[in-house]
């Protein structure tokens, strides 16, 4: 085999320098933010949890929410007739 050193093989040896410079850049990249990951997972741990708060749940009284006054002047209207039968 020859020692052929001419433009193709320049371009080559560029590129791979190039890709193996990403590759570097890459890695430390991401051991830089799984340190970040690994100190705010172990921040959160030795935090207390936010105290938990009761949630109600809204009161239905059989009523439709709508924008249109026609509607909910209907169904006001048929709730009303329906209690007074019960």
């Amino acid at each position: 085999m020859s020692q052929y050193s001419g433009p193709l093989v320049l371009d080559g040896r560029k590129a791979m320098t190039e890709y193996e410079a990403q590759v570097l850049a890459i890695r430390e990249k991401t051991a830089r933010l799984r340190e970040l990951r690994l100190a705010k997972e172990a921040q959160a741990q030795n935090e207390e949890p936010p105290p938990k708060t009761k949630v109600r749940p809204l009161k239905n009284n059989n009523r439709v929410l709508s924008s249109s006054p026609m509607v909910s002047g209907i169904n006001s209207r048929s709730s009303r007739l329906a209690r007074s039968h019960q």
